[in-house]
């Protein structure tokens, strides 16, 4: 079971990421940046940023007073028309 969920996943024959890391090396072995464009051009990212109430604080960071921390995660797919 753990061998599956790490193997590479294809959908309509293009790999698909399972994170932002492993988006960003596709991007580097393909030569192009499709996979970056897409997450900067995603709604969500624009709504974050739109609002002024996201601040990452990183990884592993104490959270402030009077704060709730707020999990993110992106769901990579691809369309089937490419």
């Amino acid at each position: 079971m753990k061998a599956r969920r790490h193997a590479p996943v294809y959908k309509f024959g293009h790999r698909v990421p399972r994170d932002i890391k492993e988006a960003l090396y596709l991007d580097r072995i393909n030569g192009n940046h499709m996979w970056a464009d897409a997450i900067m051009r995603s709604k969500e990212i624009g709504e974050m940023d739109g609002h002024e109430s996201f601040k990452s604080m990183g990884k592993g960071a104490p959270i402030p007073e009077g704060f709730t921390m707020i999990r993110v995660h992106f769901v990579f797919d691809v369309k089937h028309d490419g």
